[in-house]
């Protein structure tokens, strides 16, 4: 499989310290089945209740393995002839619909419809959409906190449909609107919706012809591909802001020296706004799929893979690929078996997963693939930074393809390399797992604090710290206690994470992560420690305790004055959880330090994090 790096007016020779390869291709040693759908004249399916009904959709997945997908047959309560549409959250061999959404209208035949694929963040938070029989399209987040999902607002934007919701770590959704008899890419979820782009059927003043379906990161940046002056001429372009985009390639019509002459309509982008994207060579006409990575003169084009008669790829399917951090890319196709999932960065290329692969069911052995010519899979797959990939298939009793075991929602774990600990290997630069602590104080507390006499509020009280290296994956957090606290009367403690991903030393602009409820049993400078589910953090972190409280008897926040308090930060308010994504609104919150403390000082709280993906 040749690997090319083109340079040519609008791609730059670069080297790719910008982006990190992995040193070899992972093995994908574990093929684990999440849920599955069959017909209910055959079976109930598994994981999802009987007669469920998916196709044509696409799962996705996140670093911590959760895995999402939609149903647009969901029967509720267990009652076939009342459906709804839903969207299911769970992972490593569990999980439920979340959220199912049934039609309002008078006509019985009315349907709802949902994403064929939902986004998905760091933290488990979902982006989707559903229009009511056709109806006006409605944006929608489901948080897993809370258990609820909320409608979005994309004001001032009035887009008549949605497509390719894409969810940022900062709860931030991109999207493709359409406006009126033209389409538009935008952001919205987080700040007041904002346009990114629009047609030329929206504005006559655009340079775009058209737009096609855009991919998000989770740094604002959208990437799409689009026409220019006609159909005929086409560019990938990376957009940050309004009318204001970076070129990552253009077609050979656009630019006589590009050796492409089309771009598929899907794509895929990653965190250093690297695009994945599958093309058609100008020269012999053959499908490939290549990698565009940016550097400060333009971006380098790698070819993963291309289609060749006699070998590893015989075909790549009009599906969008996927691409992680590493730069590996992930795509559809197919070999001389039949369809299946190659992965490659550029320097090797395998065949994951396809037609006729054992996997273990729920019903036993199974294979993938289909009774007659259908397609294998459905949608395109899905990957995250380990280089685990979520994919739809067909699904089938080993040695017997004419029995039909419905299809099957699946996860390719890749093999995770080893933890290195030894003291020789260490010197030479290799990294252990050794826990990294986030803490302000000594471990000595001298004053315990809490509310005045005043008023009787929900206090949250905790520490600021930019995000470590050595520590970005967050596993347990600490705090310590004043003993006359608590008073079981008012409930136990909550232990919150948030992420600040901007990190401008201000924790009233971030949003949680995690929470653990929790009793303390201890007072003094012994912490009580909760465990939480790996959270991967940017930026900076807050980690904080919240109990409502007893104003002038309550003490519970154990502090230690000999350490500043600049970066401890305390709020009150009626109900904690009401403001936790938005910290600015509490009636009152500042850093604890004179006057806003008379002793100020550094909070006994902590957490501890192991290196990141």
């Amino acid at each position: 499989m040749p690997v090319s790096r083109w340079t040519f007016a609008t791609l730059a020779a670069l080297s790719l310290h910008a982006l990190p390869l992995m040193a070899a291709l992972p093995a994908w040693d574990q093929v684990e089945l999440e849920a599955r759908s069959n017909l209910i004249v055959n079976d109930n399916g598994w994981n999802v209740p009987p007669g469920t009904s998916f196709n044509s959709i696409s799962a996705n997945l996140n670093d911590a393995g959760q895995v999402t997908f939609t149903a647009g047959v969901v029967p509720i309560g267990g009652d076939l002839a009342r459906t709804g549409a839903g969207i299911w959250l769970g992972g490593h061999g569990s999980g439920s619909f979340v959220s199912v959404h049934e039609s309002t209208s008078a006509d019985p035949d009315a349907t709802m419809i949902i994403s064929d694929r939902p986004g998905i963040n760091l933290h488990g938070k979902l982006a989707y959409y559903t229009s009511d029989d056709g109806g006006p399209y409605v944006m929608r987040r489901y948080d897993p906190l809370t258990g609820q999902s909320t409608t979005v607002s994309l004001l001032p934007l009035t887009p008549t449909a949605l497509a390719n919701p894409n969810i940022g770590a900062d709860r931030s959704i991109g999207f493709r609107g359409s406006f009126g008899s033209g389409y538009g890419i935008a952001l919205a979820g987080f700040n007041p919706g904002v346009l990114y782009a629009v047609d030329r059927n929206v504005d006559a003043a655009s340079p775009y012809a058209y737009l096609y379906s855009p991919a998000t990161n989770d740094g604002q940046r959208i990437a799409v591909k689009v026409s220019t002056s006609d159909y005929n001429h086409n560019e990938i372009r990376l957009f940050r802001a309004l009318n204001d985009s970076r070129l990552v390639v253009a077609d050979q019509a656009t630019d006589a020296a590009s050796p492409f002459s089309k771009f598929d309509n899907g794509l895929a982008l990653n965190n250093a706004d690297a695009v994945a994207a599958v093309v058609t060579l100008a020269a012999g006409n053959v499908r490939a799929v290549y990698r565009f990575t940016p550097g400060a003169s333009g971006y380098a084009a790698s070819e993963i893979a291309r289609v060749e008669p006699t070998g590893m790829v015989r075909a790549i399917d009009a599906f969008a690929p996927a691409i992680n951090a590493a730069g590996l890319v992930v795509f559809r196709g197919a070999d001389a078996n039949g369809q299946a999932i190659f992965a490659g960065d550029g320097n090797g290329l395998v065949r994951v997963v396809g037609n006729g692969d054992a996997v273990t069911t729920d019903l036993g052995a199974g294979q993938l693939g289909q009774h007659d010519a259908s397609p294998v899979f459905s949608g395109a797959p899905a990957l995250n930074d380990f280089g685990d990939i979520a994919f739809v298939a067909g699904l089938h009793p080993a040695g017997n393809n004419q029995v039909e075991w419905g299809s099957g929602v699946f996860v390719a774990y890749a093999q995770r390399p080893p933890v290195l600990v030894d003291d020789t290997l260490l010197r030479d630069g290799f990294e252990d797992m050794t826990p990294h602590l986030y803490a302000l104080d000594d471990g000595s507390g001298n004053t315990n604090q809490g509310p005045p006499s005043t008023f009787d509020p929900d206090m949250l009280w905790g520490n600021y710290f930019p995000v470590a290296s050595s520590g970005a994956l967050i596993t347990r957090l600490q705090a310590a206690f004043g003993p006359t606290f608590p008073s079981l009367a008012h409930g136990p403690v909550t232990f919150w994470l948030l992420e600040d991903t901007d990190a401008d030393g201000d924790p009233r602009n971030a949003h949680v992560l995690a929470s653990v409820q929790a009793v303390p049993t201890v007072s003094g400078n012994t912490f009580h420690e909760v465990d939480i589910a790996p959270t991967f953090v940017q930026g900076a972190l807050f980690v904080g305790v919240s109990a409502k409280l007893m104003g002038g008897q309550d003490k519970p926040a154990r502090a230690d004055t000999d350490n500043a308090g600049t970066r401890s930060w305390f709020f009150y308010a009626p109900d904690i959880a009401s403001v936790i994504d938005d910290l600015a609104a509490a009636p009152f919150g500042a850093p604890n330090v004179p006057p806003n403390s008379p002793l100020g000082g550094a909070y006994m709280v902590r957490a501890v994090g192991i290196p990141g993906p």
